[in-house]
């Protein structure tokens, strides 16, 4: 697992019918626990159909995931668990392009 500046991005993805569920964790490898977090995404296709442990606004492509208030400051080394569940066709492709506050983070 690389981790990014920052942001750690570990994916979990089981399928499902119709789609599938994905389980992210926010993970904080910057110094210092995180005041408040916002995650954000390029969708690859697919389409959110419920998401927990943050909240979840999809705009086209692009998705923004933010803290649920009670898990708003992973310390250093600490993590969020958060997930969703979406429709997607068989031949959809992987999200990509993970921001943790704004800053790139690596995916595992």
């Amino acid at each position: 697992m690389r981790d990014g500046p920052g942001g750690r991005v570990p994916l979990g993805r089981r399928p499902r019918p119709g789609g599938f569920q994905a389980d992210l964790a926010v993970a904080n490898t910057g110094a210092n626990a995180l005041n408040g977090w916002t995650l954000t995404w390029t969708l690859g296709g697919d389409h959110i159909v419920n998401a927990w442990n943050g909240t979840v606004t999809p705009s086209g492509r692009q998705v923004t995931a933010r803290d649920a208030g009670r898990n708003a400051a992973p310390p250093s080394g600490g993590s969020v668990d958060i997930g969703r569940t979406a429709s997607c066709s068989a031949g959809d492709a992987p999200r990509h392009a993970f921001a943790l506050n704004g800053t790139s983070c690596a995916t595992a």
